[in-house]
């Protein structure tokens, strides 16, 4: 009895293991056949759209980037440029115009105070002159008088 109970057990056996290999190679093609190609396919094209969205979205945002920026750059042409220029052209002809008027003015110190300081020094030595004038013309009325007595005798 145990031989034929050997032989159920062992015919069991593999009739189980023959079914179970069956099964596992129906769900392996199942699984790797139907369902993971549909999982895929799903995966892929849901993946696909995110995907398109983001670059459409990527699009539309640099567009209105792109957009904003010739804008901007035409409204600094057009209107912060000229702007700029005509402050920095007002600039420059104040600094100029400051320039001209401290050079006026510092020829004119230089040259009043040239002219002042030889009066001064004319001034200084007019005593000197006045005295050596005088000395002169005393000695010509001296001379003079000498003359003149010359012609009373």
């Amino acid at each position: 009895m145990k031989n034929r109970f050997t032989s159920m057990q062992t015919t069991i056996s593999t009739i189980s293991t023959s079914i179970r290999n069956t099964f596992s190679q129906i769900w392996n093609f199942i699984w790797n056949g139907i369902i993971m190609p549909v999982i895929r396919a799903i995966i892929d094209f849901v993946r696909g759209r995110f995907t398109s969205m983001r670059d459409t979205i990527r699009s539309i945002f640099t567009g209105i980037r792109d957009t904003a920026r010739n804008l901007w750059n035409a409204i600094k042409d057009r209107i912060v440029k000229p702007v700029i220029d005509t402050v920095s052209s007002i600039r420059s002809r104040f600094t100029d115009m400051k320039n001209r008027i401290t050079g006026i003015f510092t020829d004119l110190k230089s040259n009043v105070g040239k002219y002042v300081s030889e009066m001064v020094e004319t001034v200084k030595g007019m005593p000197k002159k006045m005295g050596d004038g005088l000395k002169r013309t005393a000695g010509n009325i001296g001379a003079w008088i000498d003359c003149s007595s010359k012609f009373h005798d």
